[in-house]
């Protein structure tokens, strides 16, 4: 009977060290203060500015109308089972509510009800909420909606954590001090990924896919060298507006390695000339690749890749389709995120406080092992 309930407390002590040291698993993607406080786009007076206090950063938003909302550039994407979200925030606003938008507008998903104490706390939605709208992009966020709202009202955002699991979320308290964290794709666009020398000042028609869905295959083949990191690609391209005769016109791009294999492929939707991103799923490292452009069947319209004068060497092109006489040498075209953290793909989370409980735990369960012995030991 004493050998018994000497392995019953091993088990025991064994279940509740494991308990102890349980820790929440890390997000799937955090957004950051510097990353909320460097977008490019706000709307109805509100302001954001990056801040440090305590050694936490965090975005500082100001309200100058009763509806201050941001949109998130490019836009936050992560896969759509990442959809329970956290977010560390404090106020001493008038506001209702803190929302998250999948697109520019409705629908959306409202985090749990905010506390306008001054204190830092943690606030929780699920941004399938917003229905058929979530596919796994966050595109804007109102971070003071609603309630008695004045004019010169701030809340404070440290971050925004997505997870797969509701507990995951409301167990997350932030990240680890020393650890990495998989953060969302960079918003910086360095001048230094431009693949024809800057920003040109002058834009002109390239290379045509005229039908879109002609009976050959069209394709516009950018190679280049990229210098950096990198986690997606602008680019300007001139394309028939979206209406009931051609539909919404859809182009293919692929990105490929050296080898010309398909590392990720993209579709884009177009409507009308202007500036046009893709985010990959992940970034890349510096060095030779390629960006494939083909059209898809099935939609109409004409796509054609923007062209501009550039003395840039490292960038060729190869298409069949067909050009204007006012065609210049280069595509126009830059690479996003050139900061981005992690060669080969986003970085791999590590949390030392999470390797050192495992360690610890390891450790302690072999030394109450070994006490369970030598108290079965005493009790024979």
């Amino acid at each position: 009977m004493k050998k018994i309930l000497a392995v019953a407390t091993v088990i025991a002590m064994t279940a509740a060290l494991f308990a102890v040291c349980s820790v929440a698993a890390d997000p799937a993607v955090v957004i950051t203060a510097e990353q909320l406080s460097a977008a490019e786009s706000t709307y109805n007076g509100v302001t954001v500015e990056l801040s440090t206090e305590g050694g936490v950063d965090f975005a500082r938003f100001t309200a100058g109308g009763l509806d201050p909302h941001l949109y998130i550039k490019p836009d936050i994407k992560t896969d759509a089972s990442n959809h329970f979200a956290a977010i560390k925030y404090r106020t001493t606003s008038g506001a209702a509510s803190i929302d998250a938008y999948m697109a520019a507008a409705e629908p959306h998903t409202i985090f749990s009800a905010i506390e306008a104490d001054g204190s830092w706390h943690i606030a929780y939605g699920d941004l399938e909420q917003s229905g058929a709208n979530w596919t796994g992009t966050f595109a804007r966020l109102d971070p003071m909606n609603g309630g008695s709202l004045k004019e010169g009202d701030t809340l404070d955002v440290a971050w925004i954590a997505l997870f797969a699991s509701e507990d995951d979320a409301k167990a997350y308290t932030g990240p680890a001090a020393g650890g990495d964290t998989p953060v969302a794709p960079s918003t910086d666009k360095s001048d230094d990924q431009w693949l024809c020398g800057g920003d040109p000042a002058a834009k002109s028609t390239g290379w045509w896919m005229n039908p879109i869905n002609g009976p050959d295959e069209k394709y516009i083949k950018v190679n280049f060298t990229a210098n950096g990191y990198f986690d997606g690609v602008k680019g300007y391209y001139l394309c028939n507006p979206a209406s009931a005769e051609v539909g919404q016109t859809v182009v293919k791009v692929q990105l490929l390695d050296a080898s010309g294999s398909v590392l990720e492929e993209k579709e884009i939707p177009v409507d009308g000339d202007q500036w046009y991103e893709t985010n990959f799923d992940r970034s890349y490292a510096a060095g030779t690749y390629s960006l494939n452009y083909v059209a898809v069947s099935g939609n109409g319209g004409w796509f054609v890749f923007g062209s501009a004068d550039a003395d840039d060497s490292t960038v060729t092109l190869e298409s069949n389709c067909a050009t204007n006489g006012d065609t210049k040498s280069h595509p126009i075209v830059m690479l996003m995120g050139a900061d981005a953290p992690a060669e080969g793909g986003e970085p791999t989370p590590t949390n030392p406080g999470t390797a050192d409980a495992s360690v610890i735990a390891i450790a302690a369960v072999a030394c109450i092992a070994l006490a369970g012995v030598v108290v079965a030991k005493k009790v024979r």
